[in-house]
């Protein structure tokens, strides 16, 4: 009975660390050093139920920047405010490429992360995909592990047909025109249309601004869209072009979350450390929720200080004896690196 005891204590330990190792998340954007050495970064922390943090204290955070800790100077969050309420409808290609480097799973993982940081319990969302053609996977709905049971379920089929899902019978506009609230498509995909598939821009655009809808486009491994820009600027979204991997998917989906909700990031400021090297890899850790998350920038030259020995043309001693010594003060001027 006591082993068995052991064993489902250990059992239930486990379940915890993971719930907070892989539930809990920090979200970190434009990370500045245009005052350094004092650095900062726009964070997001959410908790294991996908509802964001904003009690955060810096004794909570430690900073690494290329494996040496940093100091943390302050964390500063806006004022709470009511996230709005809005209809979403993720749309994701499931076209026969979205099998390679592992992109199937980078959208999955990004729309999950949608689902779960919307804040606003009145906010609803729906699923749809496509190929060739396109589904409705998910009607419009407020459960999160209903929806995310779907998201789950996508699998890459064949071609890539913009008309069907945009326009199509199950096509996301007709869906986001259901909506209750302000309506916003989220559209990812990893390639253009096929030939035997064109895509007419206009037309997706009149019938999206027709029903008062916003279109975000994001593309993985996909780098300038004309089709997709023209679409995402002129019904008032955005493009976000060559994703490459999950945390650059989730950083978008969430950033495109927090724009349409109104809510602002935590700043979070430390002191770097001063050498000649520009490249800085960070990482920032919450030791307590077993959380970290990592980053990186490049210092401008100009604010990193040296010596340069080259601008000095001699050193005069005078005359000086055999035996004797001679102090005398030269001046180094000091550079950038």
């Amino acid at each position: 009975m006591e082993n068995k005891i052991k064993i489902l204590l250990f059992f239930l330990c486990g379940l915890c660390l993971v719930n907070n190792a892989y539930s809990q998340k920090i979200v970190l954007f434009n990370t500045d050093a245009s005052e350094f050495p004092k650095v900062s970064t726009g964070i997001y922390v959410f908790d294991n139920s996908g509802k964001r943090v904003t009690q955060l204290d810096t004794l909570q955070f430690r900073v690494f920047e290329n494996g040496m800790e940093r100091w943390m100077k302050k964390i500063n969050c806006p004022p709470p405010v009511t996230p709005k309420a809005f209809s979403s409808v993720l749309t994701v290609d499931i076209s026969h490429s979205m099998r390679d480097y592992n992109r199937m799973n980078i959208a999955k993982s990004a729309t999950k992360a949608w689902v779960n940081s919307m804040s606003n319990a009145s906010s609803e969302c729906a699923v749809t995909s496509f190929d060739a053609f396109t589904y409705i996977n998910h009607p419009f709905s407020t459960n999160k592990n209903s929806l995310i049971a779907s998201i789950n379920q996508l699998q890459p089929k064949s071609g890539t047909n913009y008309t069907a899902a945009f326009l199509g019978d199950s096509g996301a506009i007709k869906l986001a025109a259901q909506g209750k609230y302000k309506k916003f498509i989220i559209f990812l995909t990893d390639g253009e249309p096929d030939e035997s598939y064109p895509a007419n821009p206009i037309e997706i655009i009149n019938a999206a601004k027709k029903a008062n809808i916003t279109i975000y486009c994001v593309a993985i491994g996909l780098g300038n869209s004309t089709i997709l820009r023209m679409i995402a600027d002129s019904t008032g979204g955005k493009f976000f072009s060559n994703i490459t991997n999950t945390a650059q998917a989730e950083l978008t989906y969430i950033m495109i979350l927090q724009n349409i909700e109104g809510t602002s990031p935590c700043t979070l400021e430390w002191q770097s450390g001063i050498n000649c090297g520009r490249y800085r890899d960070v990482a920032i850790t919450m030791p307590e929720y077993y959380i970290d998350t990592y980053t990186s920038y490049t210092i401008d030259s100009k604010l990193l200080p040296y010596l340069d020995i080259t601008a000095v043309n001699k050193f005069d001693f005078g005359k000086v004896d055999s035996g004797k010594s001679v102090k005398t003060k030269i001046r180094i001027p000091g550079e950038s690196c």
